[in-house]
C-alpha cells in the first residue's frame, strides 16, 4: 500500500501499567518494522468500570479518532456476546484487528504481514518478550523509569546493599474480588518460603524487602525472616518512582504481577546479570523468559 498519512496502527490499552508496557512495546515494534504511524486509543480504557483502570503510559498521544473507538467498541460487543468466533486476527475490508486474548505465545504475531491494510487495531495483552525482542534495547530506552526521589524511599535505601538486598513482590489482586483466578490467583506461602530459602543458600546474610499492593502488616501471608523490611504502601510515591525503586535491586522474588515483572526486567537491563525467581502463576506462561528461574 502506498504511503498514506491516515494509515495507522491503533493500540487499545487495557489493564494496569505492567500490561500497558507490553501492549506499547508490541505496537511500537511493529510500527518500526513496518514504518507506519501509531496512536494509542485512550477512550475505551476509560470505560473499564470494573477495575477502574486508566492510561498510565507517559507518551505523546494523538487525539482519539471517533471512528476508531466506535469500530472497536462494536467489535468488542460482538466478541462479548460470541457473535464472532475468537481468533488471532480479523479482516474487515482494509482494516485488520490483531488479538491476543488466549494467553499463549502466537508465533504469527512476531511476523505479521500488514502491508495491505490501512488501519491495524491491536487488542489484548501481548505478554511475551519475543514480540519486541528485535528492537528491545531501543524501545526500552524510551520507557524505563528514570525518576528517583530519595526522600520518598530514604528510610528503605539507607545502607542499601544491592548485592544482598532481595525484593519480594506479593500481589493479592484485592481489586478483583471473586475474579482473582482470572489473573492466576494469589501465590501461596510455600512459593515464598522456597524462594527465600533458595536465596539464603546463595547469599550470605540476605536482606529481604517485602512489597505489596496491600498493608502487609494487616495481611500477613508468611513469617518474615529476621531483619526483613516491610515497605509501607502509604509512601507518597507515584507508580514510576516505585518502579524505579524496584529496579534498584539485583535479586528478585516476584509473584504473578506484570508490575513486578517490569521492575525485575528494568533491573536486568541495567545490571545485566541478576537473579530473578518468578511465580509460574502468570496466565500467559510465555511471559517468563527462559533465563529466569520459576517454580511454585
Amino acid at each position: 500500500m502506498k504511503n498514506d498519512k491516515d494509515r495507522r496502527i491503533v493500540s487499545i490499552p487495557s489493564g494496569g501499567l505492567g500490561n500497558q508496557y507490553f501492549q506499547y512495546l508490541y505496537a511500537k515494534n511493529i510500527s518500526l518494522v513496518n514504518n507506519i504511524s501509531i496512536k494509542f486509543n485512550e477512550t475505551l480504557i476509560n470505560l473499564d468500570f470494573r477495575y477502574k483502570t486508566k492510561f498510565f503510559l507517559r507518551i505523546n498521544k494523538n487525539k482519539d479518532k471517533f471512528f476508531d473507538s466506535l469500530f472497536i467498541l462494536v467489535f468488542l460487543i460482538f466478541k462479548k456476546f460470541k457473535i464472532i468466533k475468537m481468533k488471532s486476527q480479523y479482516q474487515f475490508f482494509n482494516n485488520l484487528i490483531i488479538c491476543d486474548f488466549e494467553n499463549k505465545k502466537n508465533k504469527n504475531l512476531e511476523n505479521m504481514k500488514i502491508d495491505k491494510f490501512k488501519r491495524i487495531y491491536l487488542l489484548g495483552y501481548f505478554q511475551c518478550e519475543d514480540y519486541f525482542i528485535e528492537n528491545k534495547i531501543k524501545l526500552i530506552e524510551h520507557i524505563k523509569p528514570i525518576e528517583k526521589d530519595d526522600r520518598l524511599f530514604q528510610q528503605y535505601i539507607d545502607n542499601f546493599n544491592s548485592e544482598k538486598a532481595v525484593f519480594v513482590g506479593l500481589r493479592f489482586y484485592e481489586e478483583a474480588g471473586k475474579h482473582k483466578k482470572n489473573f492466576g490467583g494469589i501465590e501461596n506461602e510455600l512459593f515464598y518460603y522456597n524462594c527465600i530459602n533458595n536465596f539464603k543458600k546463595k547469599i550470605k546474610d540476605p536482606k529481604f524487602y517485602f512489597f505489596s499492593t496491600v498493608d502487609l502488616k494487616k495481611n500477613k501471608l508468611i513469617n518474615y525472616p529476621k531483619n526483613s523490611v516491610i515497605i509501607d504502601r502509604n509512601v507518597n510515591a507515584n507508580t514510576f518512582e516505585t518502579l524505579y525503586f524496584i529496579s534498584m535491586f539485583k535479586n528478585f522474588i516476584i509473584s504473578n504481577s506484570t508490575f513486578y515483572w517490569w521492575g525485575a526486567y528494568f533491573a536486568e537491563m541495567k545490571y545485566k546479570k541478576i537473579k530473578i525467581i518468578s511465580s509460574k502463576n502468570f496466565i500467559n506462561k510465555h511471559i517468563i523468559p527462559k533465563r529466569w528461574m520459576s517454580f511454585n
